[in-house]
């Protein structure tokens, strides 16, 4: 297992976005399942390769983009048959892999994979997982070779459209079918699928049967026509649900014929050695500017997950007989009676947002106010072998659970959740909650129902001022120091100190563009080392340079290693290829050079930074 330092699973602040420790607990497990997955694909020599937002966040940021919950790795052609084909033969019991092939129900043109079939609090599973008891892991998705041959472009994306449309026309008949119960399957509708079924069958040879829904089979045979063209006739890549949309989404197929190991949070992850075309084509030549986006799902992912008919039972079978606390409310008063009832749910949810509506609402008129009687319902957390809560997350749970001892020590109502809708709606007129059970029955008797929103702004307010960041090198200018390594480089002859330039030289910005890309970085040497009396440049190159040097052509490399030579004899600068710290950061006067993690901490700190052109 991967060990992580305890402050991991802390809630953190990262570009004004707040990360709950649930999340946190979240990623370790995505951290978990990729490194065993890289170990079955190192096994059986399949090339698996981060894409989507997880590459972004990898080559930006070091890790993941702080709104994403999730985790997107690719592979290319073959790669990806013989993938799913060993989890599923070789691994049936250890992963759960969801594709069209594998589910009838399932109708997307990609994989997942998760580390269990359902949400669990067991302790083992939560020891194994890093404290996350919902079903996590990877999209995995497929990329195939588009065909040279502008003709067999064609007929592929022909066929594809047809699937497509009759995806889209299957839609609208089973949606018709709901509406109007029996949809009359001679409507000409229906007859267009029919129709439109036996030409693909004609065209590719595919048997359509009865035995699974026609959106799964036509997902597969989707997949199956995106598979025929070999590398041999290649020269592009594409994800062809993209690229039947947008034509620009296509990629050399030698950005993915290798990959280099980059840093992601606590592991090592591999990304396509041509990355860096990958992301300016998905995300934009200035992709090294974080926007603030969120998922294309709901985030978090895990809310639709959670089992509160599960936890309950759980709960009220726990042989702790301190789990279930309150007492039972007296019959109505003349006082109007209202329940706030907050859930572990709402709890793993919405976190820190949650505590501060029950500090905010509750906690302030719980116990003075002549008018209304408030009682809250809370969910106890359970710290039992059966559902070990304490392991998912410890620091929220532990808050949670003071707020209760508080709320007691002042002499508020605290009720039993063991309680029936029908004994609730009888002892109280209004509801405050989420809880869709309890919602309906009071609204049934007609009675008052307010559905909790922890997100709204008036409790979400951000906490930014008060979480620490974890990033380690904003340090006050007045206060910043020289490395001893650095002295004699960045003294001037009278003594003063001067400007360093953080230069940055990635493996991706090498491979693709060779030659050219040496050349710009000997130009870029050139022109620092004739300002070398009043300038010092720090040349950070990407360390798979060195690592992967096999990934290079020979030739290259030994220019490339001439010039590294060249520029530590003359004394022209600063060469380091480790990880630099935040106190090294904090050094510099600025930064210009290929995109890189570094690059966007100094943004981060208010150095000034420039991206580097090759072209230029």
């Amino acid at each position: 297992m991967i060990k992580f330092p305890e402050n991991y699973f802390r809630k953190e602040n990262r570009r004004g976005f707040t990360v709950s420790e649930v999340m946190k607990r979240s990623w370790a497990a995505d951290q978990e399942m990729l490194v065993q997955l890289q170990e079955i694909c190192k096994e059986h020599s399949l090339r698996m390769f981060a894409c989507y937002g997880t590459l972004l966040g990898t080559v930006r940021e070091g890790g993941f983009i702080a709104w994403d919950d999730d985790i997107d790795v690719g592979f290319v052609g073959e790669d990806y048959v013989r993938f799913l084909d060993v989890l599923t033969n070789e691994y049936p019991n250890r992963f759960n892999v969801l594709n069209p092939y594998t589910r009838p129900w399932y109708k997307m043109n990609f994989s997942h994979i998760t580390n269990s079939k359902s949400v669990t609090y067991a302790r083992n599973h939560l020891e194994k997982w890093h404290g996350c008891p919902f079903m996590t892991g990877p999209d995995v998705y497929p990329y195939y070779y588009l065909p040279s041959d502008p003709a067999a472009e064609k007929y592929i994306l022909g066929i594809l459209g047809k699937i497509d449309e009759l995806i889209m026309l299957n839609r609208q008949s089973v949606s018709l079918s709901i509406q109007m119960g029996d949809f009359d399957k001679g409507s000409r509708l229906n007859e267009s699928i029919a129709i439109g079924l036996v030409e693909l069958q004609h065209e590719t040879g595919f048997v359509f049967t009865e035995d699974r829904p026609l959106d799964n089979q036509l997902e597969i045979l989707y997949d199956q026509v995106c598979r025929v063209t070999e590398a041999s006739d290649a020269t592009y890549v594409v994800r062809y649900d993209e690229y039947t949309k947008d034509r620009s989404k296509k990629f050399l197929k030698e950005c993915f014929e290798n990959t280099i190991a980059k840093p992601f949070e606590n592991i090592l992850i591999p990304v396509p050695i041509g990355y860096d075309e990958i992301l300016k084509k998905r995300f934009g030549e200035s992709y090294i500017v974080p926007r603030q986006e969120m998922a294309a799902h709901d985030y978090p992912y895990y809310q639709k997950q959670f089992d509160e008919k599960l936890y309950r039972k759980e709960m009220l079978n726990s042989v702790d007989n301190n789990v279930v606390i309150g007492t039972i409310p007296d019959e109505k008063t003349l006082k109007k009676r209202i329940l706030y009832h907050t859930t572990v749910k709402d709890l793993l949810i919405n976190g820190d947002n949650m505590l501060r509506w029950i500090k905010n609402f509750l906690l302030s008129d719980v116990c003075d106010n002549s008018s209304e009687e408030i009682w809250w319902m809370p969910d106890a957390v359970l710290r039992t072998e059966n559902m070990a809560l304490d392991l998912i997350a410890p620091n929220l749970t532990d808050e949670y659970d003071e707020l209760i001892r508080m709320c007691s020590d002042k002499g508020g109502n605290l009720c039993k959740c063991s309680l029936s809708s029908e004994e609730l709606t009888r002892l109280f007129d209004e509801y405050h909650g989420t809880d869709p059970v309890y919602v309906d029955a009071f609204r049934v008797k007609n009675l008052r129902v307010t559905i909790e929103d922890y997100t709204d702004e008036t409790a979400a307010e951000s906490d930014a001022s008060d979480e620490t960041d974890n990033v380690d090198f904003k340090i006050p200018d007045q206060v910043r120091t020289v490395c001893e390594e650095w002295k004699s480089l960045i003294k001037k002859e009278n003594g003063m100190r001067k400007k360093v330039v953080l230069y940055t030289t990635s493996a991706s910005a090498l491979f693709q563009h060779g030659e050219k890309m040496l050349t710009k970085i000997e130009n870029v040497i050139k022109t620092f080392s004739e300002h070398k009396e009043d300038v010092a440049l720090l040349w950070h190159p990407d360390p798979a340079i060195s690592s992967e040097k096999e990934i290079f052509d020979k030739q290259l490399m030994e220019h490339y290693n001439e010039l590294v030579e060249e520029f530590r004899l003359n004394g022209w600068g600063i060469y380091d290829d480790h990880e630099l710290t935040g106190m090294v950061l904090n050094d510099i006067d600025g930064a210009y050079g290929d995109t890189d993690p570094l690059l966007l901490k100094c943004m981060d700190i208010g150095k000034p930074v420039m991206l580097q052109d090759v072209r230029f």
